[in-house]
């Protein structure tokens, strides 16, 4: 079946990217490129602890660039003073936060929260300020 291919092809594709970068898989984003091509952005943890960022071809496991070591943002706030702080904003429970690097390589944390009325939003948070970047309500499937 077509899911079971692109299961194949994922797994093909990290396969080969671990061989290149040994390490530890940590996050894998399928985002499409300018030509409308699928491809990986991965993030591998690696033996020394610094965390590498890689884009990969998603039909080919072919790397397409290899972006480097992501190094940590002076600054950034802790989690737990950041979500504090969040939390006195919206009241609601946190489902996920994940560090992750826009284009430009700056970080912001995804934070999705569940309100009281059951809906779902994901929050973009800039780690440095605090400031909520970007709210969007969550489509339920």
């Amino acid at each position: 079946s077509a899911s079971d291919l692109s299961d194949r092809v994922t797994a093909g594709a990290l396969g080969h990217v671990v061989k290149q970068h040994p390490g530890r898989v940590v996050d894998v984003d399928l985002e499409r490129g300018r030509q409308g091509r699928e491809i990986y952005h991965v993030r591998v943890l690696q033996e020394n602890g610094q965390v590498r960022g890689l884009f990969v071809d998603a039909s080919t496991g072919e790397l397409i660039s290899d972006i480097g070591v992501f190094v940590p943002t002076p600054g950034m706030k802790q989690l737990p003073d950041l979500l504090e702080s969040l939390l006195r904003r919206y009241s609601g429970t946190v489902l996920e936060v994940e560090l992750k690097y826009d284009r430009d390589e700056q970080p912001v944390y995804e934070i999705d929260l569940r309100l009281p009325n059951d809906s779902l939003i994901e929050l973009t948070l800039d780690p440095v300020t605090g400031r909520v970047l970007s709210e969007e309500e969550i489509e339920v499937r």
